[in-house]
């Protein structure tokens, strides 16, 4: 994120990008694989960036409630409750002018004690364009997905050669 960007700024940037992913659009890369009623979380924390979501910036989903959690918080609730959760994530954004760059996507918090790998879901880098006083979505430049998720560590598995 750019230092000069103001904390408005910022803030209007957050809510056109969960409002367009979320609500508008729905369009978040991996937008299934979020829990089909109850909570959505969204991290709010951004890695490598001192900027955390606003909760101002959560969009009103009807009969839904988005709840902010670290990606610690996030991680200790699977633990504790011994699930897996899928969450959103916004893992970068950047502002260079009238032009936001946001990562954005689905993520997972395996429970630390499954010996599972996670392998799986979708980001995307949505581009965002200021047009009078607006932060309007552009285009998606890229995606990356990985469809394998809840891969067991089990060499005994990963090694074994088909029978026949």
């Amino acid at each position: 994120m750019r230092t000069n960007v103001k904390s408005e700024q910022l803030l209007a940037v957050q809510m056109a990008v969960l409002a367009h992913t979320l609500v508008e659009a729905k369009d978040l890369p991996d937008i299934g694989m979020l829990p089909k009623d109850g909570p959505i979380i969204v991290q709010s924390d951004i890695p490598g960036q001192k900027a955390t979501i606003d909760s101002r910036a959560l969009p009103s989903i009807k009969g839904r409630k988005l709840v902010l959690m670290t990606r610690k918080e996030i991680q200790d609730k699977a633990d504790r409750d011994d699930a897996t959760l899928t969450y959103v994530e916004i893992d970068s954004i950047v502002v260079e002018g009238t032009v936001a760059k946001v990562s954005v996507g689905t993520n997972m918090a395996i429970p630390t004690n499954s010996h599972l790998a996670k392998l799986c879901c979708c980001t995307g880098l949505a581009i965002f364009n200021l047009v009078k006083d607006s932060w309007i979505f552009g285009n998606w430049s890229e995606t990356v997905c990985a469809r394998l998720h809840n891969m067991p560590l089990n060499p005994t598995v990963a090694n074994s050669a088909p029978a026949g």
